[in-house]
């Protein structure tokens, strides 16, 4: 999951620092440069100007999917696209899970899809890339449920990825009410949780094409 924290000047929209946290998180490759972003009419931030070259056209469109059948209340005001929530135990905090849909354009060709995150390095916060650790999976759905199958991306092909003493967020982790108890889940028990086995080498996606080129379905959790 694309994660992150929410200041305390945003606790009444966390939906704005999620869609942040996606562009500063999911960085899609091409070889005409790096895709920007819009969430619905409003450009997102291009985080590494600087150092990236982001393409003037075809951004990639960030759109918000229906939400959780709870409402979720920040004092009076229920928040927008009403959030997946619930209270982490280990870490005694609130998470908001936002479900959105990531569409490519049809233009972008030999995509490839990667994570950067900030790290404390001595007395700074950085943020790299390693093209080695693309460090970002897709998980594909069929008829909206998912498969036991993890892909990365690189220039449009799916390369498998290793799932052997893999553990998944807790979010995966079974939830009680509004509480998660487990600090995350190994792969296998969320597997054994969905009623899922692995699938046979020959049955592997090979190529990401059609509708599933158009749209990545991402999950994106924010801790408040």
């Amino acid at each position: 999951l694309i994660s992150g924290y929410v200041p305390a000047h945003e606790v009444n929209l966390p939906l704005h620092t999620a869609v942040q946290e996606v562009a500063e998180e999911c960085l899609l490759e091409t070889p005409e440069g790096w895709l920007s972003g819009r969430f619905n009419d409003t450009w997102l931030p291009a985080p590494y100007a600087n150092a990236l070259h982001y393409r003037e056209t075809a951004p990639f469109l960030l759109t918000p999917l229906s939400g959780a059948a709870r409402p979720v209340r920040c004092a009076s005001q229920t928040l927008l696209e009403r959030p997946r929530a619930y209270v982490h135990l280990p870490t005694a905090s609130l998470q908001l899970i936002y479900d959105l849909r990531l569409e490519v354009p049809k233009e972008a060709k030999s995509l490839s899809l990667f994570h950067v995150e900030e790290r404390l390095e001595g007395d700074q916060l950085i943020a790299r890339l390693n093209r080695k650790r693309p460090d970002l999976y897709l998980m594909p759905l069929i008829d909206g449920k998912p498969c036991a199958e993890l892909y990365t991306l690189h220039k449009d092909q799916l390369k498998p990825a290793s799932t052997r003493g893999l553990y998944l967020a807790e979010s995966f982790a079974p939830q009680e009410g509004w509480v998660v108890s487990e600090e995350r889940i190994r792969w296998k028990d969320w597997l054994r949780q969905q009623g899922l086995s692995a699938p046979d080498k020959e049955s592997r996606l090979k190529r990401l094409t059609g509708k599933a080129k158009q749209m990545f379905r991402k999950v994106v959790k924010k801790k408040a």
